[in-house]
């Protein structure tokens, strides 16, 4: 080992120069430093670097109208869990919930769609024309199609004897309505 200071030989253990006194462990820490900044440095070279394609989700852009509709879809969500009938014979009852039915699975995924959708929005790469389309699809379609098949099954819930409708079937109903009004832009909220 050669001092960097004065250039005379020392030991391999050597933690000082025992010519000038120059501090041995104050130089391996730079020569560190200087082999640390010239790896670092060939990592910042165009052809090392690692594209992020990852999305970001911002939220930032969202209205209170982004903000309700999503809210109103979060609640059509929650009436897909919650009990959708009651059954009454003699002295048992029981509650089926949404998840008991396929509509109300189908349901529930569309309206995890419809929060997906809104949160992914602004990350999606498509020209204006196809990003309003898929608006209005989702937006207006896809709440229709989950009233659709939710009023179906309010129907056969009414038409069963000793089987009566429950919280979660009309909560999501009125959410889905509610989503397409909005979409349709028959229900503003301004700020």
């Amino acid at each position: 080992m050669v001092c960097p200071n004065c250039k005379v030989e020392l030991k391999a253990d050597a933690s000082f120069c025992h010519e000038c006194g120059y501090p041995l462990q104050k130089a391996s820490e730079q020569e560190s430093q200087e082999k640390n900044q010239q790896l670092t440095s060939n990592v910042d070279q165009p052809s090392n670097r690692v594209q992020d394609n990852s999305v970001k989700i911002d939220v930032s852009h969202f209205t209170v109208q982004n903000w309700i509709f999503f809210g109103v879809a979060v609640l059509g969500a929650l009436g897909c869990l919650l009990p959708w009938a009651r059954v009454n014979v003699f002295f048992y009852v029981a509650s089926i919930n949404g998840m008991k039915a396929w509509q109300g699975v189908v349901s529930f995924i569309l309206f995890l769609g419809i929060i997906a959708y809104m949160f992914l929005e602004k990350a999606l790469k498509i020209d204006e024309k196809s990003r309003h389309m898929l608006k209005m699809v989702v937006n207006v379609a896809v709440p229709g199609l989950i009233t659709l098949l939710l009023l179906l099954v309010l129907i056969d819930i009414l038409s069963t004897n000793m089987v009566s409708p429950s919280i979660g079937i009309f909560l999501s109903i009125a959410s889905s309505v509610f989503l397409i009004l909005m979409g349709l832009n028959i229900v503003k909220f301004n700020k």
